[in-house]
């Protein structure tokens, strides 16, 4: 069941998002990525990584997993990210 498309779970976008475990995460990104407009790069940036760490993540290659480091910044960015297209929209 794609992401963008779950409309099934209670929550919002962001609830949602911090509810998957990390390799569902991994695997739900370039859905994620979609939905708020962000290239690979764009993310990247905003992580402080190089946008081949994200585009491993996705792959899910060795490292299979982001850091426990990176996967809560990547779960904050995330979450401030949805509350942004929340109040925009």
């Amino acid at each position: 069941m794609p992401w963008a498309t779950t409309t099934e779970l209670p929550g919002s976008a962001s609830e949602r998002t911090l509810a998957l475990t990390v390799e569902e995460l991994c695997e739900q990104l370039p859905a994620i990525r979609e939905v708020l407009h962000l290239r690979q790069v764009d993310l990247a940036e905003q992580l402080g990584v190089h946008q081949s760490t994200v585009s491993d993540w996705e792959r899910r290659d060795s490292p299979a997993i982001p850091s426990r480091h990176n996967e809560r910044l990547l779960r904050r960015f995330l979450a401030e990210a949805f509350m942004r297209e929340a109040v925009a929209a």
